[in-house]
Formats: structure tokens, sequence, C-alpha cells
């Protein structure tokens, strides 16, 4: 399952709660930038875009192997993956 949504919801919740967590949230060096960059509506990198729509293809597909390919499964993972490819892809892409 791709992390990115619940990364932008423990950013949002951290901003309210605890400013610490947040400044380290969004401070880290792997995807900080990233983060504050989707925050303000920047939009992200097209390595991000090229890199989440991969890793998460992966990522369904051995979901799916997995479940030893049951058909049901198999179309609910591709609408996911569909659904959040469309999203991803519609975001501006920024010149990071």
């Amino acid at each position: 399952m791709p992390s990115a949504p619940f990364l932008v919801l423990a950013a949002s919740c951290y901003a309210r709660g605890s400013p610490r967590a947040y400044r380290w949230l969004t401070g880290n060096r792997l995807f900080g930038s990233q983060l504050k960059s989707y925050q303000e509506g920047r939009g992200l990198s097209r390595w991000a875009k090229t890199g989440t729509v991969l890793f998460m293809a992966g990522g369904l597909t051995f979901s799916a192997a997995l479940m030893h390919f049951d058909p049901l499964m198999i179309v609910l993972l591709a609408g996911v993956g569909i659904a959040i490819s469309a999203h991803i892809l519609t975001l501006k892409t920024s010149r990071d």
C-alpha cells in the first residue's frame, strides 16, 4: 500500500498536535522537501512521480501474487492503483 497518503496525514496531524514532530517530518532529508512541496501546492518532481507510480505498481503486483491472483482482488488492486496513479500524475510537476 502506498505510504504517501499516510505521510501527508501524519504531517497534517503533527502540524496541529506536535510542532516538534512536524518539524522533524518536514525537515527529513529523504522526503521532507517533497512533502513540503506537496503541502504548499507546488506539486511533485518528475522523479518523485515516476518513483511513486513504479513502486506502487510493484507493490500491487507483489500483493496480487501473494493472493494467488484471485480475480476479485486483482480488480480491486487495479482500481486502487489506477485511482492513485491518476491522482499522482495530475499533480503539478515541480522543477525541483
